[in-house]
């Protein structure tokens, strides 16, 4: 549990320096703190809700599916990004 524990904090700091690197390199310095803004705003505003419907789902399904239905779609959406190939040519 500690190893699945350390690889998906990995993952998650891997991706967010990708994703915090990305924004500032392609998004003009101009307009760089309101994309930032509501990068946050939204992400910040979604995750109570995530949190809700992974609580119902738990409720009816139990915890064991849920953790592994979560792991699974976030693998998928994660690997599907990869392989856009615009997101392979970023440097």
């Amino acid at each position: 549990m500690s190893l699945a524990f350390f690889i998906q904090g990995m993952a998650f700091t891997v991706l967010g320096l990708a994703w915090t690197n990305s924004l500032q390199e392609f998004v003009p310095s101009n307009l760089l703190g309101r994309v930032s803004s509501i990068d946050v705003l939204v992400s910040s505003g979604l995750l109570p809700i995530g949190y809700g419907l992974a609580g119902i789902a738990a409720d009816r399904l139990g915890a064991a599916p849920v953790f592994m239905l979560g792991g699974a779609i976030a693998a998928t959406i994660i690997t599907l990004g990869l392989l856009h190939p615009t997101v392979r040519a970023v440097d």
